[in-house]
Order: C-alpha cells, then sequence, then structure tokens
C-alpha cells in the first residue's frame, strides 16, 4: 500500500466522520496505512456526538442480541483498551469509567429479558450479574423505584462522553498522519479500481473507500447505485440538574434510561421516532421522556433541564448493523446501522474494516452483517 501522506492518492478514503468512521481511521493510520477522512456537513450534530455513551454488550431491547453478542463484547473489550491508549496519545480524557447498571422488570416478559440478560452475563469476561429484590434495590438508592419484586444489577459495565471519544478518536488520527477534511461529498464515479471522491471542485482518488456516514450512507445508492437500506430514528436526551446524592448506576426499564456523568447532571432518555431527518429536539418529546422516566426513577420531575438534544441513529430493516464489503463493486467497504449501540460498536466495526482492508481475517464472523443480505 502507498504511505506517502502527501500524495493526492490515499490508501483508504473514509467518508463519514462519526464514532465509526473516526475509529476506522485511528486504527488504519496506527498501520502506517496512508488514510484521508471526510467529516462530512452533519459532523458535530450527530448521534456521535449526543449519544449517553453507555457501555455495556448486553441489551434487554436488541431482539437479534444472541447475533450481536460478539461483537459487542468485542466493542467493550476495545473500549476499555483504548482509553488509556487515547489519552496517552492526544490527551484528551472522555470520562471512560466503570459504571454498573440496573435493570428494572418493566413486564412478566420483561422479567424473561432480565433473565436473559443474566445468561449472557455469565459469558462475558470482566461482567457479573446479581438478582436484587425490593431490600437490594432499596439500599443501592431509594430514589429508585420497581413494581417486580426482581431486579437485575450488572457489573462491569462502563460509560463515557461520546463528544469527547469521536474528538479524541480524530485527534488520534490526526497524529497517526490522516488527512482530516472538513467538507462534504457532493459524488463518487469509479474508473477501472479507482474511486473518485468529489467535494465541490475538488477530486480525492483511492482505491479503496469506506462508507460510514451514519442514515446518511444511503446517498450510495445516488452516487455508486448500491442500496443501502439505512434510515434515521431519532432519539431525544434530557440533561437535568438534580440536588441530593449523585446516582452512581445506569438505570434501565425497557428502552428508558436515567444514569448521570462526571460533570454531575443526570441523562434521562430516550426515544424512538420515525420521523424522518428532522432532528430538532421537540416539547412533546421532554414529555413523552419526564413521563417514561418518573415512575423508576420520580426525581427526574424535580430538577430544572439545562439541555435538551435531538440526534439521529442509522437504523436497518433487521436491527443489524451493516458491515463489510459488498460484491457490487471491488473496494468498497460499508459500516454503518449500529442504531442506539453506534458508540459500543464503534471500535469493533473499525476493527473488522481494518482487518478486510489489510486482507486480514475478520474476528467475528460477519455473515449476518454482510451488505449483501439485502441484495
Amino acid at each position: 500500500m502507498r504511505k506517502q501522506k502527501s500524495d493526492p492518492i490515499s490508501d483508504v478514503v473514509i467518508v463519514g466522520g462519526g464514532a465509526v468512521g473516526s475509529a476506522t481511521a485511528y486504527l488504519l493510520s496506527k498501520e502506517g496505512i496512508s488514510v484521508t477522512l471526510i467529516l462530512g456537513t452533519t459532523f458535530g450534530k450527530t448521534a456521535s456526538w449526543f449519544a449517553a455513551g453507555l457501555l455495556s454488550p448486553l441489551s434487554q431491547t436488541t431482539h437479534n442480541q444472541n447475533t450481536l453478542t460478539s461483537l459487542s463484547s468485542q466493542g467493550f473489550n476495545l473500549h476499555q483498551a483504548l482509553a488509556p491508549e487515547l489519552l496517552e496519545i492526544t490527551g484528551l480524557d472522555y470520562q471512560a469509567r466503570r459504571q454498573d447498571s440496573i435493570y428494572l422488570s418493566k413486564t412478566d416478559e420483561g422479567t424473561t429479558q432480565l433473565e436473559t440478560l443474566m445468561s449472557l452475563s455469565k459469558k462475558i469476561k470482566g461482567i457479573s450479574g446479581h438478582w436484587l429484590d425490593q431490600n437490594d434495590l432499596r439500599s443501592l438508592d431509594p430514589r429508585i423505584k420497581s413494581a417486580s419484586p426482581t431486579s437485575l444489577l450488572i457489573e462491569g459495565t462502563w460509560i463515557l462522553d461520546s463528544r469527547g471519544y469521536t474528538n479524541a478518536l480524530l485527534e488520534g488520527a490526526r497524529r497517526k498522519g490522516a488527512r482530516i477534511i472538513n467538507g462534504s461529498v457532493t459524488g463518487i464515479t469509479k474508473s477501472g479500481a479507482s474511486f473518485q471522491i468529489m467535494m465541490g471542485g475538488n477530486c480525492i482518488n483511492t482505491e479503496k473507500l469506506v462508507l460510514s456516514m451514519g442514515p446518511w450512507t444511503n446517498l450510495a445508492k445516488e452516487w455508486l447505485n448500491i442500496a443501502i437500506p439505512v434510515s434515521p430514528l431519532k432519539g431525544q436526551i434530557l440533561r437535568i440538574e438534580l440536588s441530593g446524592p449523585t446516582l452512581v448506576y445506569s438505570v434501565h426499564k425497557g428502552n428508558d434510561y436515567v444514569t448521570s456523568k462526571a460533570n454531575g447532571l443526570v441523562w434521562a432518555g430516550t426515544t424512538e421516532e420515525d420521523v424522518g431527518f428532522s432532528d430538532n429536539p421537540t416539547e412533546q418529546g421532554r414529555k413523552d421522556i419526564i413521563s417514561n422516566v418518573s415512575p423508576f426513577f420520580p426525581a427526574i420531575s424535580t430538577g430544572p433541564v439545562k439541555s435538551h438534544t435531538a440526534c439521529l441513529r442509522p437504523v436497518t430493516p433487521d436491527g443489524l448493523p451493516i458491515l463489510g464489503k459488498t460484491s457490487k463493486s471491488d473496494g468498497i467497504y460499508i459500516a454503518t446501522g449500529a442504531g442506539r449501540k453506534g458508540i459500543l460498536l464503534s471500535p469493533s466495526m473499525a476493527t473488522i474494516i481494518c482487518q478486510l482492508i489489510s486482507d486480514a481475517k475478520p474476528s467475528v464472523n460477519l455473515c449476518s452483517f454482510s451488505p449483501d443480505r439485502f441484495i
């Protein structure tokens, strides 16, 4: 591969500066591969910046959890190695730390979901599960309420600041030699084995192209006649200032959660809205979050909302990421569609793309994630 970073031809061009694209740029640059990362016009406005940053290889909301276990576990482990590595390289601390999680049962079906989580916790290194009765729950934090007699404590989960994490990846990639362009792609063509990526009047050439543009990745159909069925799912989050002791757990009930960050603010979320590319916070979103979280954490309604954000998560028809090469055109690699697990999966998705580009065997079976499954 070419490694002349000043050469207008890059070994790899990555379109999309979210967590997955930035992690891919960082990992490739570490290997001495010349990389150009095009951030896109939505940079700084995406889920990679506004996500809660909850890191658990378990999920009670994903029907494809068993399929995702290997990818989630790899991402979880990679995060724990990346945090000190990026801090040393960049000096940026994105507050990655352990924060245990409590899962509450929503219904009788929810109890079954907790049993699934407990079973999964026994298979993942660094994670352990413990059943809680009402007295146990009250002793951990009396503000947490549950009508069910049984809840689940998962020890070993983590949390981070998503914006800080994405910035640290970008800075790490830059320091390793990646060229980072703050601009937008206007078109992509292919001639022979080479792609031409247009940015206004400029053109970048490469033989290996990574598309990681979140819900905008479906622009590939317009540019390259490759259908990538990814769409936006809007999510809103509240940041609330509460008096009293710090919440030291991330608390989940179904799709809803409450957690705390290093600055003391409590984050509450989230919504799941199929509203196209509208990403404005709404009053209805605020009401829905308070209404859904209050039954299991009533204190959430007592403090002022300091910030209210919304972002668009990339989701696919089957709920699984789109990850790997496409048979429609040599040299194209796709990494998108992680939904609410984007931050967790970002280092594992980036690792897989790096392995494919380097002709190494992927560390995770990609059959369920192949872009070709939608052809």
